[in-house]
């Protein structure tokens, strides 16, 4: 502790727990002691005012905060005479030993007294007075990070907080008690301020940040354009994709409402239709309608055709709305809805038992596949049906049954049923034969069928199965009219012509040349 010259003489002077008899017998030896203390101190006191650098070992060391611990004083350089180095007699030595002891006790309780008057005033801290335990290392030793500026500042700081008049009265456990509640609630107040002033600070940078006084916008006009040369490129949207069916029939997302069949209103989103139809971004997009007609569509093919845009994948449909999904998609130009549907034709085709396919379900591949080639002008489908119906073991049968309705036949149905036939002209021959033993004229389909197959190649290979087909032409021609029965030797002529080795059989009845007489 730093203390000037002036202040030596005023120190107050404590005196320690001792016995009435020592106090008796030492008085003289008191005075002795306290004029020694005093100029020790003084000396130290003066050392330490005039320089700032920290104080060498010779210097008192402070008490540690342990009661228990007493710190011994160093030797102090003194400006005392010199004394003869004769050795002092021994009752001397240990008298001189007690008093130094009484010396060190003095000043650690001079020490105690001010540590305690700088913590009743509040205003402790660590540079008023640091605490060193029995070590050599100096009580003004720079800290961490510390200027010399600072240290100076510091030891100033001590020499006036060392003016202060120490308190004499101690505190009671009572007063201690006080203070620690006390110093309780200060904290608590201290962290409910903090709280309050951290919500308040936050309230504060939500009312900025919503009227835009958080951030300044400062706008440079410059007269230039920003570009990005080298940029990934955009993809595509990617379809099918599950945009969701819980979507479908939303009064909030659907803007666009599709009028089925029997005038049922099914509400959609344009985007989804756009995205998976190029026929329905043009209406929706360039032509700005809201409203699309589907009528020639039953109701419950344009639900399963949504679902299947809006989900990104068909529906297990029953048999009979297949062909109408299948013209919507195609119709709508669904690309990949088209691909699907090919392909669910082509499993339900390969579920088929060869060995004992039922008739409906090859008639199903049959009437689908003709559609698709009269509507679409697409092929594949009808090669799936004719593979299947060929590779089965009920082809014949299937020819039969398919030609009791020939009437109500179109041509390019009549042309699968020649491609299905192939060179089995035979397959075809003998079905028309049974219907014209009971036709009274030459329908436009049976001229058509006979006019389509070769008959030449059946003439190879079952002759009689063409002498009997002529035959039976030449019955009905004479009974229907000269123009059947002249058609009858045209068609016989021709096959002829293209078989000329074979032998020909003659129709019966009379010959064209006298129809007419």
């Amino acid at each position: 502790v730093a203390i000037s010259g002036s202040d030596a003489d005023n120190l107050p002077k404590i005196d320690t727990p001792q016995s009435k008899s020592k106090q008796k017998n030492s008085k003289k030896d008191k005075k002795m002691e306290n004029n020694e203390v005093v100029s020790e101190v003084q000396v130290k006191a003066v050392s330490t005012s005039e320089s700032v650098h920290p104080p060498s070992e010779t210097s008192a060391e402070v008490f540690s905060n342990s009661p228990n611990q007493n710190i011994a004083i160093k030797d102090i350089e003194k400006p005392r005479a010199e004394k003869s180095n004769a050795p002092l007699p021994k009752n001397k030595q240990k008298k001189a030993k007690k008093n130094k002891k009484k010396e060190s006790n003095k000043v650690v309780a001079e020490v105690k007294v001010e540590a305690a008057a700088t913590l009743d005033s509040g205003s402790w801290t660590e540079t008023s007075m640091e605490v060193f335990s029995n070590t050599s290392k100096p009580d003004t030793a720079l800290k961490d990070n510390q200027k010399p500026d600072e240290l100076e500042q510091e030891n100033d700081g001590r020499k006036m907080k060392k003016n202060r008049k120490p308190k004499a009265k101690k505190d009671t456990p009572k007063d201690c008690t006080n203070k620690l509640d006390a110093g309780q609630n200060v904290k608590s107040n201290l962290s409910a301020n903090l709280e309050g002033a951290n919500d308040h600070l936050l309230q504060k940078d939500a009312e900025d940040i919503n009227k835009g006084e958080k951030m300044q916008e400062v706008l440079v006009p410059i007269k230039k354009v920003l570009s990005l040369k080298e940029q990934s490129k955009p993809t595509a949207a990617i379809v099918p994709m599950n945009f969701g069916l819980e979507l479908l029939d939303s009064a909030t997302h659907n803007n666009v409402k599709i009028i089925a069949g029997d005038g049922v209103i099914i509400r959609a989103n344009s985007v989804i239709l756009s995205l998976n139809s190029p026929v329905f971004h043009r209406i929706t997009t360039n032509l700005e309608l809201d409203e699309i007609e589907m009528a020639e569509f039953g109701e419950q093919s344009v639900r399963y055709f949504l679902e299947a845009v809006y989900t990104g994948k068909l529906p297990d449909i029953p048999a009979q709305f297949f062909r109408e999904l299948n013209k919507i998609c195609h119709s709508f130009k669904v690309k990949w809805m088209e691909a699907h549907c090919f392909e669910m034709f082509y499993e339900f085709s390969e579920s088929i038992d060869n060995r004992s396919p039922e008739y409906n379900d090859l008639l199903f591949l049959f009437e689908e596949a003709a559609f698709v080639l009269s509507k679409l002008r697409k092929r594949e489908f009808l090669l799936v049906a004719l593979d299947k119906i060929k590779t089965s073991l009920s082809r014949t049968t299937f020819i039969e049954k398919y030609l009791k309705e020939l009437h109500s036949l179109e041509k390019h149905q009549l042309d699968m049923i020649i491609e299905l036939a192939e060179v089995n002209i035979e397959m075809v021959v003998w079905p028309l034969i049974k219907q014209l033993e009971k036709a009274t004229f030459f329908s436009e389909n049976i001229k058509y069928l006979l006019e389509k197959c070769d008959l030449s190649l059946c003439w190879r290979s079952h002759p009689k199965t063409i002498d009997k087909l002529f035959l039976v032409l030449g019955k009905v021609g004479e009974i229907s009219s000269a123009d059947d029965l002249k058609w009858a030797y045209k068609l016989l002529n021709e096959t002829k012509s293209k078989n000329s080795d074979a032998e020909c059989v003659q129709p019966r009845g009379r010959p064209p040349e006298t129809y007419g007489t």
